[in-house]
Formats: C-alpha cells, sequence, structure tokens
C-alpha cells in the first residue's frame, strides 16, 4: 500500500451507515494528537487487561490511534468492510515504521538524539520549548532503579520489560531531555512514538 502522507484520507470501498451518519471516507490527522494521546490509549489497554509489546502490529493500539487520529467511533470502525477496515489499519501501520523519515528527530550520537519543533511547546511554568536534546550516555543502573521505584510506589505500575513499556521509556525521556513529562505529553504524536522507539533501543528484547 502506498501511503500519500499529503492527502491522508481514506475512500471507503463500501459506504458506511453508522448512528445516523454515513462515512464515505476516513480522514486521518495525526497533527491533532500528542503524546498525551499515545499514554492515554496505553492506560485504556491496560485497563482492559491488554498489553502492547509491538505496537506496529498490535490491532487494538492501530485502531484506538485511528479513532483519535480521525474521530471516527471505535465501534463504526469495527463495522468497516474487511477491505476498509484493512486499509485504514495498514496506512496507521505504515505510518508508524516510516518514522524514521521524519525531519524532527535526529539522531546525533550513538546514545544522543535530538527533538526539534515546528512549534513551541510551553511547560506548566510557561517555559517555551523548541528542542530538547536527549543524552542516555549518563543513564545507569541507579537512574533506571529510580524510575522503578518511582512507577512501583507512586504510580501502581510494575515494568516488565524496559524497552515495551511506555510509563518507563516516558520517565527516561523526561530524565535524559531534563524536561518536565508535562512537555513530553505535549509534542506531536509521531515525534514522541519516534522518540519513544529510538530510547527503547537501547534494551534487549
Amino acid at each position: 500500500m502506498e501511503i500519500d502522507f499529503l492527502n491522508p484520507t481514506i475512500t471507503l470501498d463500501q459506504p458506511l451507515s453508522w448512528c445516523g451518519e454515513t462515512y464515505t471516507q476516513i480522514d486521518i490527522d495525526f497533527t491533532r494528537l500528542k503524546g498525551k494521546d499515545l499514554r492515554a490509549i496505553e492506560a485504556e489497554l491496560r485497563r482492559s487487561q491488554r498489553v502492547v509489546i509491538y505496537y506496529a502490529g498490535n490491532t487494538e493500539f492501530l485502531l484506538r490511534l485511528a479513532v483519535r487520529a480521525s474521530g471516527v467511533p471505535l465501534d463504526a470502525l469495527r463495522a468497516l468492510d474487511m477491505t476498509d477496515f484493512a486499509r485504514v489499519r495498514e496506512y496507521i501501520q505504515l505510518r508508524l515504521l516510516t518514522l524514521d523519515n521524519g525531519p524532527h528527530v535526529e539522531k546525533t550520537d550513538v546514545r544522543r538524539f535530538v527533538w526539534t519543533g515546528t512549534e513551541l511547546v510551553l511547560d506548566q511554568d510557561g517555559k517555551a520549548w523548541g528542542e530538547i536534546a536527549f543524552d542516555l550516555s549518563g543513564v545507569t543502573g541507579r537512574t533506571i532503579a529510580a524510575i522503578e521505584t518511582e512507577l512501583n510506589q507512586n504510580r501502581a505500575h510494575t515494568v516488565v520489560s524496559y524497552g515495551d513499556d511506555g510509563d518507563f521509556l516516558h520517565l527516561l525521556l523526561a530524565s535524559a531531555g531534563h524536561v518536565p513529562e508535562a512537555v513530553l505529553d505535549q509534542l506531536p504524536l509521531l515525534d514522541y512514538f519516534h522518540l519513544r522507539r529510538l530510547a527503547s533501543d537501547f534494551f534487549p528484547r
């Protein structure tokens, strides 16, 4: 499937009538999504006892991402004709798998990468962030232990696999970038996902 990122509209082969509305196309707009949307999806899946390891291959994750990117209800997406359903899923999947071509995240060293935004991101104190440098070269076992303690004691969360745990990677990026968590939550979702994937690559599966 060839992705047209400039025109992210999927025309349905079989229009769908759902709750009084007829869908003839699905418009996928990732620009409306932030890092906090990814974390919200992860929380939804945890509440339903689902664990996501490989995001680009997890249909439930991809569907919930499509809901937020398109505004189409989850049950409506599930009711799509099988061919249209597969096309929506594949579009989201391939978009995640082609992030290495993204212009906003640059890997500058083995353990260093930089995010440069097209818009400033404000933290809770009103400080504007237009660039964040992440340096994982200084991360030690003490850092990892502190993150695990924070998650276990204050957030009732147990880390099973460092490279696959979204909350762990979120706190790791906050530490490596010396940036508030709230700023990471406000980053464009695709940039945030890319950063998380870079951080996860340091841990064996």
